[in-house]
Formats: C-alpha cells, structure tokens, sequence
C-alpha cells in the first residue's frame, strides 16, 4: 500500500516544493522493490510448475509498441537514442500480454541499464517464417565470451558494481528466458565481448488460428480513458479499504467504501455503482458469499465484480471464478492494474 498512498500524495500536490523529488524518490524505490519481490516470487511459481498462463491471441506488433513507448521504466528517463524498427504491421501470436509485457520490459529496462547515457537502444520486430521475431539492440558494456551462456542464469550480472548502483539483483533476464520457454519460444543472448553493446533475440511461433476481423490494438484499449464511474469497496481492514478507496477516486471514479459484505448489500440499490471491489477474507459474510448475492440483485449480472486477496495461485483464482467475479486481483493491487482497467472497455 505503500504506492498507493504515494501515487494519492502526489496527485494532490499542488506546489513545486521538495516534497514532489521525495515523493518521486519513495516511489522508485518502492516500485523497484516490489518488481525484485515480484519477479522472485514468479521465478520461484516457475520453477515449481506453479504458473499458468491466461493465453489470447494477441497482436505481437502493438504488444511491443507499447511497451517500448511506455512500459520501461528505464527508457522514460531521455538518457538514451531509442528507435523502434517494425517490418510487419501485425504479428498474431497465442499469449499471455501481461508476461510477454514482463519479457520485454526486462529485456528494455536491461538494455537501459547497461548502456552509457547517450548510448543507442534499437528495437526490431519482424517475421521469419512461422515465428515473430524480437530483437533488442544497444550499445552498451556488452557481454564477455565466457558468459553468454550464463547471463539467463538467476542471479546473474554481467557488471556487477554497475547492476548494484541501477537496483538490480539478476532475476530479469531468468525471469524472461523462463517466460518465453513456457511460450514456446527461445531467447538468445549476442555480444562481441566488454564495451560492445548486446543483442538478445526472441522468437515466438505465430498463432495458427484463422485471422479474426477488427482486432483492435492492445494500445488503442489502453488509451481509450473511462468516464467516471461509480466504484465500491468492501473491506473490513479499514486503512486498506480507505488507502484502496482513495487510490481508485484518483482516477476520477465516484468511490464509496464499506466494512463488509452485509453493508455493501445495503448500500447498492441506493448507490448503484458499475464496479465493485470485495475483499476475500472478511468476517462474517465473506467476499465468496458477498459477490453470490450481489449476482443475485436486480441487475447485478451486469456488473463487473472483482476480487482482493492475498492469495494468487491458480486454484484461488478458479474459485473466485466460480463464486461470480470477473477478475481476481492480489493484494496490494498495483497502479497499472488498475490503470489497464479503468482504460478498458469491459468496466465501463
């Protein structure tokens, strides 16, 4: 909740003081930290066989785009000459968009790391027979002989004072190699030694599927920005229903929060709102039996009910799925889920 209580902080800040740098100081760390956690935990569900992929078929093409424009963390700074070279206009592949998003956010925010301000950072997508082709390009340290075939390994770092002033601990480029494989696709890493920039290439097979018509680009979706709209959070945990409540009206939404599940009950004829947030985990009724009744009032078949938990694994997910929720979000549910959500087409 740390994030959010930031991301609140700064959407009030009216002045120019000290306190946004600070502000902007917590929240990098923070979002560095949690992404470190983040990938160890998915590297560790990997490992396990405890991963699944929410596979569709995407536009490969506009999945990349998007990321390479605003889903770099390290990229957004200025620092380096970045350029994006696409030579098919659409590459339909079977995947799942936010992993391959994480692939290719790692493989960017990598590049950028290792690589000297002004360095040069090139993207290329294109087509080799059955597969979609990525290539990420810089100019950066480069990659010694003697560990191309070691960089995928965790924990890895080609430079390691410079991996430890940029916050990183080696798991990305693991994390990325393991995500492609469960796609059914490799990754390879290319360097003519120090100081010679680095190329890592990743190939995914195209989507067999018969092309479907008026497929709208991932990127359209995302830009595409809600009206407000009535949200309610039902959380017993009153500073996390509150934090979650604030976090969600900054995004311009009409939030009411409740304690639990016999209150939200009370409270939606009269508020009426289109999305709502249960919280798993509470007392008396609880999120399950919450999101069943709320199916069954006047109407409630049309609204887009979703789940807080602190669980994530995949039979937590199927369960939520049957007791009537359309997604199921791990607490603290992150700025970009919500962002996504509230930018898509399916809540309003």
């Amino acid at each position: 909740m740390i994030c959010a209580a930031v991301h609140i902080k700064k959407r009030r800040s009216a002045d120019g003081d000290g306190d946004d740098d600070m502000l902007a100081a917590i929240e990098r760390q923070t979002v560095q930290l949690t992404r470190i956690i983040d990938e160890l935990l998915d590297v560790s569900r990997i490992s396990r066989g405890k991963i699944e992929l929410q596979k569709e078929r995407l536009d490969l093409v506009s999945l990349v785009r998007a990321v390479f424009e605003d889903g770099a963390d390290k990229l957004r700074g200025g620092k380096h000459r970045k350029q994006l070279s696409i030579q098919s206009t659409e590459l339909f592949i079977d995947g799942d968009p936010v992993r391959l998003g994480q692939v290719f956010s790692n493989l960017l925010n990598n590049a950028a790391k290792y690589t000297p301000d002004a360095g040069a950072i090139d993207v290329t997508v294109t087509r080799d027979g059955d597969c979609a082709v990525v290539s990420v390009k810089d100019t950066g340290v480069g990659i010694p002989p003697d560990m191309l075939t070691r960089v995928f390994d965790i924990f890895t770092q080609v430079d390691h004072s410079l991996g430890r002033a940029q916050g990183g601990i080696g798991v990305g480029l693991s994390l990325a190699s393991s995500l492609v494989r469960l796609h059914g696709g490799t990754i390879d890493a290319h360097s003519g030694g120090a100081d010679t920039g680095s190329e890592f290439i990743v190939r995914l097979p195209l989507s067999k599927a018969p092309v479907a018509p008026n497929i709208e680009p991932a990127r359209d979706r995302r830009e595409r920005r809600a009206s407000q709209t009535k949200v309610l959070v039902v959380d017993d945990d009153h500073l996390v229903g509150k934090l979650t409540g604030e976090l969600i009206a900054s995004f311009g939404m009409e939030v009411q929060v409740v304690p639990g599940g016999a209150e939200a009950l009370e409270v939606m004829p009269k508020f009426q709102p289109r999305i709502v947030f249960v919280d798993i985990g509470m007392p008396g009724i609880d999120g399950y039996e919450t999101a069943r009744r709320i199916r069954q009032l006047p109407g409630g078949d049309s609204l887009f009910v979703a789940a807080l938990s602190g669980w994530g694994q995949p039979e937590d997910f199927k369960r939520s799925a049957e007791a009537g929720f359309d997604r199921h979000f791990v607490k603290p549910i992150k700025i970009s889920e919500l962002e996504n959500l509230f930018a898509s087409e399916l809540p309003t």
